[in-house]
């Protein structure tokens, strides 16, 4: 029996609108949880540890609200999921965990009583994840030619 064309292309429309909701989705939580771990940072965290622990955690939230909002960027304004754009979208949250939570967990971790400090080299890999992703995202615009 024939493969049905129309349906060949109904399957791609409908995996490229769950991977549009799936990125907006993370991404809009990813903003929302930034936006409470910011306002935690400003008028909470410093109860609990040294101002510069507070920074870097301001610095974590950071990297996340501008990870976040090209994560929204990407699912509203790409109308396809290119290959290089999903493997942009992965780096971006593999980026968020390894960089933004680390942090999160090793400015916590006194005040959890925890020694979480194997996480501190796992942190400069998310830092390169975001670079891999934003250097993947160039090498997409660089060679598209109808974007």
């Amino acid at each position: 029996m024939p493969n049905n064309p129309v349906k060949g292309l109904v399957d791609v429309y409908l995996c490229m609108l769950q991977w549009k909701r799936t990125t907006g989705l993370l991404g809009a939580l990813l903003g929302l949880s930034g936006i409470m771990l910011g306002a935690w940072a400003a008028h909470g965290l410093e109860h609990l540890v040294s101002p510069e622990k507070v920074e870097s955690f301001k610095t974590a939230v950071w990297y996340q609200q501008w990870h976040a909002l090209a994560l929204v960027v990407f699912a509203l304004g790409i109308p396809q999921a290119h290959r290089l754009i999903r493997w942009s979208v992965r780096l971006m949250l593999l980026g968020w965990l390894f960089f933004s939570v680390s942090i999160y967990a090793l400015v916590l971790a006194p005040v959890w009583g925890m020694n979480l400090s194997f996480l501190g080299p796992i942190t400069p890999l998310g830092g390169l994840s975001f670079m891999m992703a934003w250097g993947l995202l160039a090498w997409y615009f660089f060679k598209a030619r109808n974007v």
